[in-house]
C-alpha cells in the first residue's frame, strides 16, 4: 500500500493529464508500472525522510502525508523536464518533510521511542554538581 494512490493524482492533477504523463509508450493507454513506480518513489522519499523521528511506514497515514506523496509522485511522473509549477510543488513538499523530521508540524503516526543515553553521556541538568550561580537563582 501506498501513501497516495492512482486515484490521488488523478484527482487532483486531473485525469486527462495522469493519462497523458503515464502513456510512455504512446499507445494512448496509461502505463499502470509507472504510476506505481511514481507513487512508490514518493513513498520511499518520504520514509528516507521521517525514519529519524516515526516509525516507516506511517499509520495512521494523514491527509498532509497522502497530500505530499501525490505532490512528490507528480514530480517524479515527469520525467527529466518538469514544469517550474510541479518543481516548485516538489521542493515545498521537501521542505516540509524536512520540517516534520525536524519536529514540525508533528505527525499523529507512531513515533520512534527515544534513545537511551549511553554510558558515560552528560545531560548538564541533572548531573551536573550543584553551583554557585544555580543556588542564588533558585532563592532569587
Amino acid at each position: 500500500m501506498t501513501y497516495a494512490t492512482r486515484d490521488d493524482l488523478a484527482k487532483r492533477f486531473g485525469e486527462v493529464r495522469m493519462g497523458e504523463l503515464a502513456d510512455r509508450d504512446g499507445d494512448n493507454v496509461e502505463d499502470t508500472g509507472v504510476v506505481v513506480t511514481a507513487l512508490l518513489d514518493a513513498d520511499h522519499t518520504i520514509n528516507a525522510y521521517l525514519a529519524g523521528r516515526y516509525r516507516v511506514p506511517l499509520a495512521p497515514v494523514e491527509e498532509l502525508v497522502v497530500r505530499l506523496a501525490s505532490e512528490l509522485a507528480w514530480y517524479f511522473l515527469h520525467g527529466d523536464a518538469p514544469p517550474e509549477d510541479v518543481v516548485a510543488k516538489y521542493k515545498a513538499a521537501i521542505k516540509t518533510l524536512e520540517g516534520i523530521a525536524g519536529g514540525f508540524p508533528k505527525l499523529q503516526a507512531a513515533g520512534l521511542a527515544a534513545e537511551p543515553a549511553a554510558a558515560g553521556d552528560f545531560n548538564a541538568e541533572t548531573d551536573a554538581p550543584p553551583s554557585l550561580m544555580r543556588d542564588a537563582m533558585e532563592n532569587f
